[in-house]
């Protein structure tokens, strides 16, 4: 297999070996939506960032009975592919504002 075609296969899941062996290593995940997360402060606490997303989701059906359609697509479907059962959760996920204020502790 060459390695386009390992990206490209990756690519297709949620999931993929590395996430599956660093959960086998008992380490901890976050997942996150914001790109403003400071990753390298997760590296440093042996934790795997991970930019959560949802290859192939085509409808938020049941996540639109919980969250409007003007909230983030992106988070629409990570909620559906968690109440459809296709995301295993990560051990946390920090939200915008959490990361906004962190980033404020930062520069100061």
């Amino acid at each position: 297999m060459s390695a386009l075609q390992e990206l490209i296969d990756i690519s297709k899941s949620v999931s993929n070996p590395a996430i599956e062996q660093w959960k086998t290593e008992g380490k901890k995940i976050v997942g996150f939506f914001c790109p403003y997360i400071p990753e390298e402060v997760l590296y440093a606490a042996d934790v795997l960032p991970y930019r959560l997303r949802t290859p192939g989701c085509t409808e938020t059906t049941s996540a639109d009975v919980y969250m409007s359609n003007i909230n983030c697509s992106l988070v629409r479907s990570c909620l559906q592919y968690i109440l459809e059962g296709k995301y295993d959760l990560p051990d946390a996920s920090p939200s915008v504002q959490a990361v906004s204020k962190l980033l404020q502790k930062i520069a100061l």
